[in-house]
């Protein structure tokens, strides 16, 4: 009698799990799945092959004019340097334009063929829905007998162990049965989740590649106006280049003495230890062009002789990244007030580990002050505004408590601290 009450409280304990998983699966009519090997599948894959080596060529190309950037920047200041600046970062632009159209028809790619996987997961749901039916059919069948029953009807002793042997197999296949059919809804929910995933991308490149098809008009607008500079007038563009660089060192001069200030009032203890991964890399990939502190070109273009972050250098519209959850505190446009002389487009985003980071010479800010933002949240697009010689991001960091907006004589509000090196926090990509 003990045996059957256990038995019957497997059995319930059984019909119970069923239930509750069967509430959690999707209800729905066999799919027949395209096979792995049929000509739609083969040649997704050999698209998306095909795209990720074109991927990978493209962005060889985009890293090369980067280097020659590199390299022009080094030069002085002339109107024939600008000139050839300017047809690097419209080539580049061209290039970035190719990668998102490469990477969109890339993704379109994949969520097909995820819609093949998706189609083989629901297939085999069903398939393990029909046979935990057909374990709970034989149970029901089979509800009525108890081991006494069992062995009364049978002729011999044998024939009685083997017919509860095979209930006890029955009792065990339904509990694997349901077991893979809960492995097998999550790997479709996981399907599910990628393929939002992916759509989402979608979306985030198609408005990242319209974003970068009306800057290279821009900037084709921009190299118009430079080529309309005749030899005779280098002169002049020199002239305007010093009453510039006069004015950037006053900024300069100015931002760095409150600087100074309160880089002697960072509290420590308020700082997380340093380690990379504190802070996100704010860019997929880039170059590092300018360290942090007394750098060589501080020591030779600052007054302070002082870089308060660092620079990474990578093409105009570059998606640019929280480098933490937090928020936004500070976004404007300081060339409305000084143009070419301070950060341009910057925005300031505070977090809850003592750190609060600025993004400086952006192209496009994509939040608002006020605004909550996640970890690796697209917030913004790189480009030159301000005081930039090409396009890069200015990445500072403060510790929090000595953060404060300052007026300035010629450039409006700006946001200053005690800065702390970026290196120190940041994971650098490989």
């Amino acid at each position: 009698m003990y045996q059957f009450l256990k038995m019957k409280l497997s059995y319930f304990k059984i019909f119970l799990a069923f239930s509750v998983i069967l509430s959690l699966v999707l209800v729905s009519a066999p799919v027949f799945a395209v096979s792995e090997d049929s000509p739609e599948v083969v040649n997704l894959r050999k698209n998306i092959e095909d795209k990720t080596s074109a991927l990978q060529e493209v962005n060889k190309q985009i890293q090369k004019t980067q280097e020659n950037i590199s390299k022009l920047e080094q030069q002085g200041q002339s109107l024939n340097k600008a000139i050839k600046q300017s047809d690097y970062q419209i080539n580049q632009l061209s290039l970035t334009i190719r990668s998102s159209e490469i990477k969109i028809d890339k993704l379109g790619s994949e969520i097909e063929l995820l819609s093949f996987d998706i189609s083989a997961k629901e297939e085999e749901m069903a398939r393990k829905r029909e046979a935990v039916v057909n374990f709970l059919r034989e149970l029901q069948e089979r509800d009525h007998d108890n081991n006494l029953t069992i062995f009364l009807r049978n002729v011999s002793l044998a024939e009685s162990v083997f017919e509860v042997q095979s209930l006890t197999n029955i009792n065990e296949g339904l509990s694997k049965e349901i077991s893979d059919l809960e492995d097998a809804r999550t790997a479709l929910a996981d399907s599910l989740s990628l393929t939002n995933k992916k759509k989402q991308d979608v979306e985030q490149e198609t408005r990242g590649l319209k974003y970068k098809q009306d800057l290279v008009v821009d900037q084709k607008t921009e190299h118009k106006q430079l080529l309309s500079l005749t030899k005779s007038q280098e002169q002049q563009y020199q002239s305007q280049l010093k009453e510039l660089a006069e004015q950037q060192e006053a900024i300069a001069k100015e931002i760095e003495a409150y600087e100074k200030e309160l880089r002697s009032k960072i509290d420590t203890d308020l700082l997380p230890i340093p380690r990379p991964g504190v802070l996100l890399w704010p860019v997929n990939g880039g170059i590092l062009s300018q360290g942090y502190g007394q750098t060589a070109f501080a020591l030779q273009t600052y007054k302070g002789h002082w870089h308060n972050g660092i620079d990474i250098a990578a093409p105009l519209g570059t998606d640019i990244y929280a480098a933490e959850a937090g928020e936004v505190i500070f976004a404007t446009n300081q060339d409305a007030y000084c143009p070419r002389g301070a950060y341009g487009k910057v925005i300031v985003v505070k977090h809850n580990n003592g750190l609060t980071t600025l993004y400086g010479h952006l192209s496009q800010y994509l939040v608002t002050v006020g605004q909550k933002v996640e970890r690796g949240q697209l917030i913004a697009r790189m480009g030159k505004t301000g005081w930039a010689t090409g396009s890069h991001i200015h990445f500072t960091v403060w510790e929090t408590s000595t953060y404060l907006v300052k007026g300035t004589r010629v450039c409006g509000p700006m946001p200053v601290g005690g800065d702390v090196n970026p290196l120190e926090y940041v994971s650098r990509p490989l």
